[in-house]
């Protein structure tokens, strides 16, 4: 049976990583940050925590030397689920690769805004 794949996957994400492989540290490609949307209108932040596992698994060469990196947004904060485990993959993420890290809160904020 064949796995579906995740959603960053599903946007090229084996080509991406194919290619930065080959020329090495997001500096050495001049990139300062990395911007992706993975788990939009959802409240189980447990999904975001994954698509962090993904990229640090697959692009850990890329993200060395990034100054930053945007994990979007859209996410519902009301009832959210999975929390302590993406603020435990967001530090791990901070920490090992010395990035600022973004959240947008957008949505967060105006949902209910009309």
């Amino acid at each position: 049976s064949r796995s579906v794949p995740t959603s960053f996957e599903a946007w090229g994400a084996a080509r991406c990583d194919g290619a930065c492989r080959r020329s090495g540290s997001g500096h050495a490609l001049g990139l300062q940050g990395i911007h992706f949307h993975t788990n939009c209108d959802s409240s189980d932040f447990g999904q975001l925590a994954e698509t962090i596992d993904h990229i640090e698994k697959r692009l850990a060469s890329t993200l060395d030397g990034l100054a930053w990196i945007n994990l979007g947004g859209g996410y519902i904060a009301d009832h959210a689920r999975n929390v302590d485990r993406f603020r435990a993959c967001a530090t791990r993420l901070r920490e090992r690769f010395g990035v600022a890290l973004f959240v947008e809160p957008g949505a967060a904020i105006g949902r209910g805004a009309g």
